[in-house]
């Protein structure tokens, strides 16, 4: 697995999870979720803004749910804060009125239309015409959620390297020799997981990314 992210390590945790494989993730920076894992707004999605019955929707509605669960599981600080998206002119009322739509449509509970007083008395700095509130969003730290991810993959067996970037890569008879900064690794397959890099990543298997 190259690419130590939440989507490397998450991937990598379901690999273990599944079937206990041998498994090494290599990272190229000293630690893990180190570029945009470790870098963004934190929040976890609802799920309002996507298309009623799309994989979309429902991925989000369930991992959601997921990880609100792996928190817990982990003792890893969140909050389910919830959030108000707010209709600031006349104009933006049909958007609003499509978002309430789609929200309930996806089965977001302690969804509600706000206006005047109740829209203030729940962020007193807010000035428009109505919101929605949207109970079941969130925020966590995501640098921390994949380093539980880590844990856990250490624990399944599987290997972390950081400090590990990849230099080279070379196909040899049942395998393939993964040329890293910390010594070769030899693998049957290849999962790359490498975000920005991944496009690096897959001419140096041999494959153009397009």
């Amino acid at each position: 697995m190259i690419g130590g992210g939440i989507v490397g390590m998450a991937t990598a945790l379901a690999l273990v999870e599944a079937d206990g494989r041998s498994l090494v993730v290599l990272e190229a920076e000293d630690t893990i979720a180190a570029h945009q894992s470790g870098h963004n707004s934190g929040v976890i999605h609802s799920g309002l803004y996507y298309k009623p019955g799309s994989l979309k929707a429902q991925t989000c509605r369930e991992g959601r749910e997921a990880l609100y669960q792996f928190c817990i599981a982990e003792r890893l600080p969140y909050r389910r804060c919830g959030k108000l998206v707010v209709a600031t002119r006349a104009d933006e009322l049909p958007t609003l009125d499509e978002l309430e739509r789609r929200g309930r449509a996806n089965g977001l509970s302690g969804l509600r239309r706000v206006e005047g007083g109740a829209l203030r008395a729940l962020e007193p700095a807010v000035a428009g015409l109505a919101g929605l509130w949207v109970e079941e969003t969130g925020v966590v730290d995501f640098a921390a959620v994949t380093k539980a991810y880590a844990r856990r993959v250490q624990a399944g067996g599987g290997e972390v390297w950081t400090g590990a970037r990849v230099t080279a890569l070379r196909r040899e008879p049942g395998q393939l020799v993964i040329e890293t900064t910390r010594g070769a690794v030899r693998a049957a397959r290849l999962v790359n997981c490498a975000g920005l890099q991944a496009d690096r990543v897959a001419r140096l298997c041999g494959v153009d990314p397009g």
